[in-house]
């Protein structure tokens, strides 16, 4: 070990010495180390618990924007209610995507993770929720604070439980 010369009042001295016999069995180089050990400790801990409500801060901000982008599609959605079939009435090929993720996951997905692992925007994600739930393909969890997506059972033929799809099955249309 390395000896250090340092300077202190007569009163810290005796502090740090009635300390040391106290818990270091009179070693007051032990106590020392011990004080600047926990110190460091409690600085880093402190450090991180900042870190932490700085994120937790950021992502409560990223999941307000995110509510708010969500309203405001919805009400672009009820203006222009097709806008997420193409123009024969079949699923967009970003809805099937989606469809597709949710059933290969067999469980409930949140819009996050379907922007985390799919290559498609925020608003695509939105626009193929949206078309799914219309056409009861999937069904919304809102139990909890970011809803969460699950696959309904299929019947044979989706386009029978779908108003736009009745029309192009009972004139003969593809389905």
């Amino acid at each position: 070990m390395i000896r250090i010369n340092i300077s202190l009042s007569e009163q810290t001295h005796e502090e740090f010495k009635q300390l040391a016999d106290e818990h270091y069995s009179g070693n007051v180089s032990r106590l020392i180390r011990a004080a600047v050990h926990d110190h460091h400790k409690r600085t880093l801990e402190e450090q991180e618990q900042l870190t932490l409500e700085i994120l937790q801060t950021e992502v409560s901000e990223m999941n307000e924007l995110l509510r708010t982008i969500s309203e405001e599609f919805d009400e672009m959605q009820q203006s222009s209610p097709e806008a997420t079939t193409d123009q024969d009435g079949e699923l967009s090929e970003t809805a099937e995507k989606i469809q597709a993720y949710i059933l290969e996951t067999s469980g409930a997905v949140t819009q996050s993770k379907l922007f985390r692992e799919m290559e498609l925007t925020p608003m695509e994600i939105r626009e193929g929720i949206a078309t799914l739930l219309d056409w009861r393909v999937i069904t919304e969890d809102t139990s909890e604070e970011d809803p969460r997506y699950l696959s309904t059972s299929i019947t044979a033929s989706t386009s029978e439980e779908h108003p736009r799809h009745q029309s192009t099955a009972t004139t003969g249309g593809d389905n």
